[in-house]
């Protein structure tokens, strides 16, 4: 049987339910599976204790942990640290085979200097994504080809 990649999905907590349909496109299409059971999580954060907080990161960070590939959902309007501090801590981990950020079409003045690590890929919009993933892109696209 072949082994089948992990990916975990890194996103504002309130784009979980535009994650589940990428979820699910990536399962039905790649045969990927995507761990991540924030995605899944209805918990109204702002009635979330210290201690669930706490519990919530620990268990992303497992799952990071478990996955192959790590990928960044990252418009730079969006308000919200924790997806950064998640690339770090997959950076760091160097277990992920493949690392991808996913912009949303703009091109950010000023993209972190993380960005240029040779082992992350980017990706303007998903679709771009999805044309890789389905062989019609030639090739991977750096930051540096990307914030030129």
């Amino acid at each position: 049987m072949p082994m089948t990649d992990r990916v975990y999905l890194a996103a504002p907590y309130d784009r979980r339910v535009e994650m589940r349909q990428v979820a699910r496109w990536l399962e039905e299409n790649c045969s990927y599976e995507v761990v991540g059971r924030w995605i899944h999580s209805d918990q109204d954060e702002s009635k979330m204790s210290a201690m669930e907080f706490a519990e919530a990161a620990e268990g992303d960070l497992r799952d990071i942990d478990f996955a192959d590939i790590f990928v960044l959902f990252a418009k730079p309007s969006e308000p919200g640290k924790g997806r950064f501090i998640e690339l770090g801590y997959a950076l760091a981990s160097k277990n992920h085979r493949r690392i991808h950020v996913i912009g949303d079409g703009a091109r950010p003045a000023r993209p972190s200097i993380f960005m240029f690590l040779p082992e992350i890929h980017y990706h303007p919009t998903f679709e771009s994504y999805k044309a890789w993933l389905a062989g019609k892109a030639d090739r991977l696209t750096t930051a540096e080809d990307a914030f030129r």
